[in-house]
């Protein structure tokens, strides 16, 4: 079973939206006597928040937050975030180093899977620009810390793609937190609460009680939070790359829902625009 319908949203759609966000902006500032310059959007995929988030940095003048799903699988070498599922840990761990005058720490041996969690957190922070020599060389040894003697084939078919899920959820949650904590003002496609719940529906053993405290205390920086709701409107059409399964979103959707209600500051949560 897959959505059907129209690849985007309607332009009457949009700007409708865009009239009730208007308006809650109206009421911030006069309830706070500032101008609002943190806006975040979250919901499930296909639900409009790229477009109306695009639409209203726009006129505000604020920044978009670059940092997304896509940004990074493509920082990490994969052309969208759905195929970093399909990638071995291994693969990839060779793949980074290799760019590296530090390739020669690995060559003509065999890693095999044993923990990720010593892993993770080390590989995801391979590609930021300072030091990446140093990193690289360091990444070397993390390997042979990480995996030491080949583990059993069936545990590394298991868990491999997704080994590699968890250091994209864990490089996006950190990357998004610190280009936003570097930014005065701006507007986001997806808050880290959104990329919890992905963490969960895909590699539950990263979200550790920091990483969920991390999440959730964050929601506090923005000035307003946009919720989209799936049964608002979903187009997926135009965009194959796509999760196509009304259930994988569904669950997103009422996981989301149910973190926002629990964690929100009061009047910030713009429920249904």
């Amino acid at each position: 079973m897959t959505w059907a319908g129209p690849a985007v949203a309607s332009p009457a759609f949009v700007d409708a939206r865009l009239a009730v966000i208007r308006e809650r902006l109206a009421v911030h500032r006069c309830e706070t006597q500032r101008e609002p310059k943190r806006l975040a959007f979250c919901g499930a995929s296909g639900t409009g928040k790229s477009t109306l988030a695009t639409r209203l940095a726009q006129e505000l003048g604020l920044d978009l937050n670059p940092v997304g799903s896509r940004s990074t699988a493509r920082a990490m070498g994969f052309d969208n975030p759905y195929d970093v599922d399909k990638a071995c840990l291994a693969t990839y761990v060779h793949y980074v180093l290799s760019a590296s005058r530090w390739t020669t720490a690995i060559e003509g041996e065999t890693y095999g899977y044993t923990h990720v969690g010593q892993l993770v957190p080390r590989i995801a922070a391979l590609q930021t620009p300072a030091g990446p020599h140093v990193q690289l060389q360091l990444a070397a040894s993390w390997a042979r810390a990480a995996w030491g003697k080949p583990a059993d084939s069936t545990t590394n078919r298991a868990h491999h793609g997704q080994s590699v899920r968890a250091v994209f959820q864990t490089k996006l949650h950190h990357d998004k937190i610190a280009w936003e904590r570097a930014h005065a003002g701006f507007v986001t496609d997806r808050t880290p609460l959104d990329d919890l719940v992905y963490a969960w529906q895909h590699c539950p053993a990263i979200v550790t009680p920091a990483l969920y405290l991390r999440a959730t205390a964050h929601l506090a920086t923005y000035d307003l939070i946009v919720y989209c709701p799936l049964d608002a409107g979903q187009w997926l059409a135009g965009d194959a790359a796509r999760e196509a399964d009304p259930m994988y979103h569904r669950m997103f959707d009422h996981t989301l829902m149910g973190l926002l209600h629990r964690n929100t500051p009061q009047g910030l949560l713009c429920l249904r625009p």
